[in-house]
């Protein structure tokens, strides 16, 4: 960050007029909510991702649906 932290961030003219205090109250929305039905939900990974037929990527998400993993 510069010398002025996030207010630095905050008065720059791209976000000036951003309703932080909303944010911050968690009253905007989000511009994207996956369903709930399945974090893993391969049709929630974007396209231009080449990884999804790694190996190492499908190991991942077979680990991450562990329930050991989840605990």
């Amino acid at each position: 960050m510069g010398y002025n932290g996030s207010e630095e961030v905050k008065n720059h003219p791209w976000l000036r007029d951003f309703p932080w205090q909303d944010l911050y109250e968690r009253k905007v929305r989000a511009p994207f909510i996956p369903p709930l039905e399945d974090n893993f939900d391969q049709k929630n990974i974007s396209e231009e991702w080449k990884d999804v037929d790694d190996p190492e990527f499908k190991e991942n998400i077979t680990n991450l649906r562990k329930n050991s993993t989840q605990a």
